[in-house]
């Protein structure tokens, strides 16, 4: 379902439903506030992907959410799970048991990034949310 608001009043939106002001998302996403302020009133239409990304991260949306209002577009959606786990059972069996254990180390590294990640954005919206 697509949404007729404009990005700007999409991050508007975002940060309101927060209760942000524009100087706690402009922290949250490394901009300035006058930044903020431009793409929230539309003086700035298409903003960097860098600065999308930052945005979506602060306000914990996709980059695909902000620009075209759309949670999943047909072009970025993953398969099903289903799929998923067919394709890679596949695809697990025809590894040597060498290659499977890499994959594995792998696969658990990917995810400690992500928690480590995911733990510094919330650290990151703490700090923000003590200084306003």
């Amino acid at each position: 379902m697509t949404t007729t608001a404009s990005l700007g009043q999409r991050v508007k939106t975002l940060r309101e439903k927060r209760s942000w002001r524009q100087e706690k998302l402009a922290r949250a996403a490394g901009l300035t506030q006058p930044a903020v302020s431009r793409i929230e009133v539309g003086c700035v239409k298409q903003p960097r992907l860098s600065v999308l990304k930052r945005l979506s991260e602060a306000l914990d949306v996709s980059v695909d959410y902000l620009i075209s209002g759309t949670y999943k577009s047909k072009e970025t959606s993953l398969p099903d799970s289903v799929t998923v786990s067919n394709e890679f059972k596949q695809t697990y069996e025809g590894l040597t048991e060498s290659a499977r254990q890499q994959l594995f180390r792998y696969a658990r590294f990917l995810q400690e990034q992500e928690k480590k990640e995911r733990k510094s954005r919330r650290r990151n919206r703490g700090t923000s949310d003590q200084e306003s």
